[in-house]
């Protein structure tokens, strides 16, 4: 499906994220270690409990949309500070009907 890689400050420390999608389940490493389990709770919880996008768009839970969202906009300190790169795969296009706005 996809990789992602994100940098930013999570409480308040410059921390790198790596997330892995796979079909039903996501992989991570934190700052190059798959083993913190305070990150990987909360990322875990926020990935499942899914956020919206563009105010009313709720990704899937196991899609890129979602965890580039979770890691932009939920995860870190600052979304200002954030800079994500996906390196593996793309985006999904966002559902849209004409003249219906998300």
């Amino acid at each position: 499906m996809g990789k992602l890689k994100a940098i930013g400050k999570f409480r308040n420390r410059k921390t790198t994220v790596e997330i892995e999608v796979k079909q039903n389940a996501f992989s991570f490493l934190f700052n190059g270690n798959p083993n913190n389990p305070l990150m990987k709770l909360q990322l875990e919880e926020l990935l499942k409990e899914g956020k919206p996008m563009m105010g009313s768009y709720l990704p899937p839970e196991h899609s890129m949309n979602n965890a580039w969202n979770v890691l932009k906009y939920y995860f870190f300190d600052d979304p200002r500070d954030v800079e994500i790169e996906i390196t593996e795969g793309e985006l999904e296009e966002v559902e849209s009907e004409e003249g219906v706005v998300y």
